[in-house]
């Protein structure tokens, strides 16, 4: 299975991975004491998520990277800096993933800012 596939490539890289429900009060607490969330939740059930950590009164300090690219900022991130963390948009993460890959194929470094003034104004209303 897949979990199993991950279970064993994070236990060589030295990590103890675990499974938690996200309707567990477990996973309200493990989200308070995260340094860094990666969520690839998409934006509809992020949003039970989201109402969870707002009714909970919750305080986070650790970085939300939020993989979804729609809606620009979801519920989910933006209960998590209501919440006291820091979040970080999946565009943001487009970008650098980009300019990674403009350096892989051109051996150059990537215009980033160039990049980033073309991607606000993609995005801009």
């Amino acid at each position: 299975t897949r979990a199993g596939r991950l279970m064993h490539a994070a236990s060589k890289m030295g990590l103890r991975p675990r499974f938690v429900d996200m309707e567990s009060d477990e996973a309200l607490a493990a989200l308070s004491r995260a340094e860094v969330v990666v969520s690839t939740i998409p934006a509809a059930p992020g949003d039970a998520l989201a109402e969870r950590l707002s009714s909970a009164d919750l305080r986070v300090v650790g970085h939300m990277l939020d993989a979804v690219y729609s809606p620009l900022h979801t519920r989910l991130l933006s209960a998590w800096v209501h919440a006291g963390g820091h979040g970080i948009s999946g565009t943001r993460m487009l970008l650098h993933q980009a300019a990674e890959q403009v350096r892989l194929m051109t051996s150059h470094p990537a215009p980033i800012a160039a990049m980033d003034a073309a991607l606000s104004r993609a995005l801009a209303p």
